[in-house]
């Protein structure tokens, strides 16, 4: 029976051993097509595909789950994915499609499909469509088509094609196995760069405390710990530290491009205890650039083994080896690109924080109790353009020397790759389960952009429809500069930045660790800040550009704007040039722009302004002052401007400018200036956040100071200039007194009729009757004046302000009140959970009682008991950019009769923007576009998102970005709108603030081959006045405009402009043309041109074999003239670079032939390029076109 037993138990398993034949640890690269969708009705709705892996054995998911973007369907989808994977059975690829709603975005699955047994590729093979989700497949015991239990949607089915990938070269080198991407999108992110060598030499570590008792603590650590785990290593006779190393690898956000490369260390007693140093130099090797680096310091610990627990041990060794991980880092080159010879700092830091390695990092310190400084990796940087050789001597095998070990009986020196045999015991039972598993996708969630970096970030700017966004050259070629070259720069005569006692403010080395203490900050009495911004140079790979000027977006400030800077021509090539003001006459180099900051004439706004030192940014662009065209722009961190209770301190830095891809370089200086606040007489109202109405009121007694009637109310001044005018006092008399001489001498008395009289009597019962009539308006006036009380709050644009009001019932019965307001900006909160947190967010301790209110709109009832008192909780959001709002809450008993009036008084302030984003969309359409959301926000379903402008939708999009539409006027026209991201539950206060600037021109559209000149004829009006006017084009090499000089339009004609293209490269391409009034510098018109440009026919394909060499290789075509004359042609080609012609102008005669001479540079010769030689007539349409293949040999 157990023989019999045996053989059954063989037989199965070499029957059910072929469905793993192939070798695990080798993938193959795929490619999915996902073709169309058939049986769905074409409706408003939208489709969205879902693809993932699932393992039919171990009854889960792995690797990445890739999903579209939704469309609108049509009969073609052409859905393109790229991935490599083992070949093993069990693995499916399962494809879900859903349907979601135009209008509610609710999502409906239509179907799914499983794709088994990857070694059998397909082409638009039809796949039926399984009713339910695809979770139905967790729930079958043998995931098959053919199962019982899946029921298929009639008339659904998805056409799907397999194949091995031919469409993305080294698709292992880009990706890890299992992660689904799409190719274009690949090839997108990973076109190469100019490849770069970097060497890091000088290698130290600081620690942040002292080496020595910090492995002291953390060997007792590690004994405690191993103690408590390790059951087969029960005594330990010694624990000592065999090394310590520092490794380096490349990593691309999606996997480690290479592998690790180690510099071993030793301790620094002699100089500073707390750093480790290395004489090893790491190599990174022909790395892109846009790529990052990742430090990880790792610590080496020998634990010897008892006899009687040798025998445990796979291999013979006296002694076990652990690896600990200690603390790591991330550098990105790409956003902070220092010169060669420069010194970089790397932050590195410990905890349970996620890292590409997905290992254990130690995160305790040697004290818990004492300050732990932040650890550093430094180093100095020498960097070299172009391939490197790998036969570099310094190469991985020479980073470093291994330092000798304490109480070790040898040294040994690691190779720089480790077999599985070589790994110590400790880690080859977890490496042999890594081998065995599927591989997971270990670094998905690591990208570039999501790289932490000490040094500067890009700016985040602008729209990918424009090539003068993307320069010619994809890589800053810079030469490394030498000190005399920076001395001559920076002692051009530049004027000192001198604090208030005129002394120079202290220059910062930012190579050294920087310490924030917050305290020095708040007890600085000089509150008063002064940044100034001196330019210095500017470095631009355009060397066209003469002029330029520089807005710059500080703190609340409105964005300033420099003068006009002249680039003054410097006399070796690669050198900055100087800056200087253009209409200044002295020529004094440099210019400084400065904005003062009194934080103290508003309440928290000192607060405010140090969390911005801190934590904010400044944005500076760059302008063509002569075109008019935006060139790039920085976005500068201010945290070392922080003056620590200095007077005052400077920061020197060359700054990288950015446009997509890196434009220049920017030396600037920036100082922070301190001074005493400026006591003024600000406003007498009340700014606090508590409004007691119990208080007095500000009015105080009502005095009134005795003036005419007239002079008091208009209404009586015009009533009494109805009545006959009164003479003047000294007109009357002398008629009284001629009255009284006629009767002296007269027998008979003359009777006095004085019309004074009676007039003066008419107007004292007028005045009388009008005192009645008013007397009630004017003893009410005076009794709200009474009980209004004026209040004063500082808003800013998109925050919520929050005040409570102290409202108390005087009488001992109850009474019913009544509040009203007519701002619809103001509500009530009547949520406890948002009272509870805006009590938190303004430190109030005041007593609260929930569920107060019912509504938070106007009118609300409130009913107090007697002598009650309550703080009535208001919220405040401002829609409107107006500086100040004012506001009125009215509060009224049960009888309609006033009880307190609040005047509230809302001044706004303007917002602090963490980013800025330019995008140019066509006149009269909508400018859709998505923003990344920030990486510092891991769950984007807490994210909410607001716009200050009603008429921009804007949204959180299901691949977590950031979706707006936004419309468009005519051309011409500049749309600026505020975007705020909130990550709380209630919106009280933005974590982002982005402002984003959509320029409107007019749309061209141009179709044409390449090598043919097309002149495209476009209309140009004048204005109400005459403007002598030049048009400049973004890309003048490409894109041509005509007439090339200034030109007088005059007003209310038209002009005609030519538009001249001649394309090298096939696509489509936005350009970009301004016309612009030379005398006010102001953009008259500007112009999209949408171009299309298609490869012309090959005549004839040439493949050239050329050996490398650093001189030009000569070669020959022949050209036959088909005419029966003699005709003129030229020769061009689309890379004059590669290309030079000896003649560019060739006359044949008829039917007769001539050779076209040219030579291949050596960059042309050195890599394999495809290059088009056109031969066009004088007209430039082309004759002939003619391809060389130029391969090396």
């Amino acid at each position: 029976l157990f023989e019999k037993m045996s053989i059954d138990w063989a037989s199965a398993y070499n029957k059910s051993k072929t469905h793993i034949e192939w070798n695990l640890n080798e993938t193959i690269p795929y490619h999915l097509q996902i073709v169309r969708l058939d049986g769905v009705a074409k409706t408003k709705n939208l489709i969205e595909f879902c693809v993932s892996f699932y393992d039919n054995e171990r009854k889960s998911c792995y690797g990445s789950t890739w999903k579209s973007i939704p469309f609108q369907h049509p009969y073609v989808v052409n859905q393109d994915l790229v991935f490599h994977a083992e070949v093993v059975a069990s693995t499916c690829i399962i494809v879900e499609a859903a349907s979601i709603d135009d209008a509610s975005f609710k999502k409906k699955i239509l179907g799914w499909t499983c794709i088994k047994m990857f070694k059998n590729t397909f082409t638009n093979k039809q796949h039926d469509l399984f009713q339910g989700s695809s979770r139905a497949m967790f729930f079958l015991k043998e995931l098959s088509t053919a199962s019982s239990h899946l029921l298929k949607r009639e008339g659904l089915s998805l056409i799907l094609t397999l194949n091995q990938n031919t469409v993305v070269r080294n698709l292992k080198s880009h990706i890890p196995s299992y992660y689904l991407t799409n190719p274009l999108q690949l090839t997108k992110t990973n076109k190469s760069l100019q490849p770069t060598s970097l060497y890091l030499e000088n290698l130290e570590v600081f620690i942040g405390n002292d080496v020595s008792k910090f492995e002291e603590q953390l060997l007792l650590l590690f004994l405690a710990d191993a103690k408590q785990q390790n059951s087969t290593v029960r005594q330990f006779d010694k624990v000592s530290i065999k090394e310590r190393r520092l490794k380096a690898a490349v990593h691309n956000g999606l996997k480690f491009t290479d592998q690790f490369q180690v510099a071993y260390l030793v301790e620094n007693k002699d100089f500073n205890p707390q750093v480790l140093k290395s004489k090893g130099v790491i190599s990174l090797l022909n790395m892109d650039i846009r790529h990052s680096v990742m430090f990880s310091l790792e610590y080496v610990v020998e634990v010897p083994i008892s006899f009687s627990n040798i025998r445990m041990v796979s291999r013979m060794r006296q002694s076990q080896v652990h690896i600990l991980a200690i603390k790591w880092g991330i550098w990105a080159p790409m956003s902070y690109l220092p010169t060669s010879g420069s010194l970089v700092q790397v932050p590195i830091s410990g905890g349970p924080s996620i890292n590409p390695e997905k290992k254990l990092v130690f995160t305790q310190s040697y004290n818990p109790g004492a300050a732990t400084k932040d650890a550093v990796v430094s180093f100095k940087l020498v960097k070299q353009e172009g391939t490197a050789n790998l036969n570099d001597t310094r190469s991985m095998m020479d980073v470093g020397t291994t330092p000798e070990p304490v109480d070790l009986k040898f040294r040994a020196t690691p190779p720089p790759t480790m077999e599985v045999s070589e790994i110590p015991m400790v880690e080859q039972e977890v490496f042999s389960q890594q081998q065995r598993a599927p591989q997971q996708l270990s670094q998905g969630s690591l990208l570039p952009s999501q790289l932490s970096s000490p040094s500067h970030s890009p700016f985040p700017l602008v729209s990918e429809n424009f090539p003068h966004l993307k320069p010619e050259v994809d890589a800053l070629s810079e030469p490394e500069l030498e000190k005399a070259t920076y001395a001559k720069i920076y002692n051009a005569g530049f004027p000192d930045l001198c604090d208030a006692d005129d002394r120079p403010a202290l220059e910062v080395d930012l190579s050294k660790h920087y310490i924030y203490s917050p305290l020095l900050e708040k007890r600085d009495p000089k509150t008063c800040n002064t940044i100034l911004f001196q330019f210095l140079a500017l470095k631009l790979r355009n060397k066209n550009i003469r002029h330029v000027f520089f807005t710059i977006k500080l703190y609340r400030f409105v964005c300033g704007t420099t003068p006009i800077l002249l680039l003054l021509p410097s006399d070796r090539p690669g050198v900055p040039s100087i800056l200087s003001v253009y209409e200044s006459s002295d020529r004094v180099p440099g210019y400084i722009s400065s904005f003062k900051v009194d934080p103290s004439s508003m309440p928290g706004e000192p607060l405010n302004f140090l969390e911005f030192i801190q934590n904010g940014s400044c944005f500076i662009d760059v302008w063509d002052s002569e075109s008019l065209f935006h060139l790039g722009g920085t976005s500068i961190q201010l945290k070392r401007l922080a003056r620590q209770g200095e007077h005052g301190i400077q920061i020197t830095g060359v700054y990288p400018l950015y446009n997509n891809t890196q434009i220049g370089k920017l030396h600037l200086r920036i100082a922070n200036i301190g001074s005493l606040p400026i006591v003024t007489d600000t406003n007498d109202l009340d700014t606090s956040v508590i409004i007691d109405l119990n208080k007095p009121t500000d009015n105080g007694e009502l005095v009134i100071k005795p003036r005419p009637l007239i002079d008091v109310d208009k209404n009586l001044a015009v009533l009494l200039s109805s009545q006959p005018v009164i003479k003047n006092i000294k007109n009357r008399k002398a008629e009284r007194m001629e009255m009284v001489r006629k009767q002296l001498d007269s027998t008979r008395p003359i009777p006095l009729i004085d019309d004074v009289k009676r007039t003066r009597e008419n107007q004292l019962k007028m005045i009388d009757n009008y005192r009645r009539k008013i007397q009630n308006d004017v003893i009410r006036e005076a009794l709200i004046s009474n009980i209004t009380h004026h209040h004063c709050l500082y808003n800013e644009f998109g925050s919520v302000s929050y005040f409570e009001v102290v409202l108390s019932n005087k009488s001992s019965d109850s009474e019913a009140f009544k509040i009203t307001w007519d701002n619809t900006d103001i509500r009530l909160v009547v949520n406890n959970s948002e009272i509870r947190k805006l009590k938190n967010v303004y430190n109030l301790t005041t007593p609260f009682e929930e569920d107060l209110l019912s509504s938070p709109s106007s009118p609300a009832d409130l009913i107090l008991e007697g002598r009650e008192q309550v703080y009535i909780p208001f919220a405040y959001t401002s829609t409107t950019t107006k500086d100040t709002i004012d506001n009125r809450i009215d509060i009224t008993d049960k009888k309609n009769c006033p009880v307190n009036i609040i005047r509230l008084k809302f001044k706004q302030r303007p917002p602090i923007l963490t980013g800025r984003y330019k995008y140019y969309e066509g006149e009269n359409s909508f400018c859709k576009r998505s923003i990344a959301i920030p990486n510092t926000i891991r769950d984007a379903s807490l994210l909410k998102v607001r716009c200050s402008d009603p008429d921009v939708i804007c949204n959180i999009s299901s691949t977590n970005e950031v979706f707006f539409k936004a419309p468009i006027g005519k051309s011409n026209q500049l749309t600026t709108f505020l975007l705020f991201l909130f990550v709380d539950d209630f919106c009280l206060k933005p974590s982002f603030i982005w402002e984003v600037e959509v320029y409107s021109l007019k749309k061209i559209e141009i179709s044409t081959s390449v090598g043919t000149q097309i002149t495209f004829p476009v209309i140009l009006r004048g204005t109400e006045s005459l403007r002598c006017v030049s048009c400049f084009s973004n890309s003048p090499t490409v894109l041509k405009v005509q007439p090339e000089r200034e030109f007088v339009l005059m007003s209310g004609t038209i002009q005609e402009v030519e538009l001249v293209f001649e394309p090298t490269q096939p696509g489509k391409t936005n350009y970009m043309v301004h016309v612009v009034d030379t005398k006010n510098r102001s953009i008259i018109e500007r112009w999209m041109v949408n171009t299309t440009t298609v490869l012309p026919v090959v005549s004839k394909t040439y493949n050239i074999p050329v050996q490398v060499t650093n001189s030009p290789v000569v070669k020959t075509i022949a050209f036959t003239n088909p005419y029966a004359t003699t005709k003129e042609f030229k020769i061009k080609a689309n890379n004059p670079s590669l290309v030079t012609f000896k003649a560019t102008q060739l006359s044949i005669p008829s039917h007769q032939s001539e050779n076209i001479v040219f030579s291949l540079s050596p960059i042309a010769v050195s890599v394999p390029n495809y290059i088009l030689i056109f031969v066009t007539d004088l007209e430039q349409k082309c004759e002939e076109c003619f391809a060389i293949r130029v391969t090396s040999s």
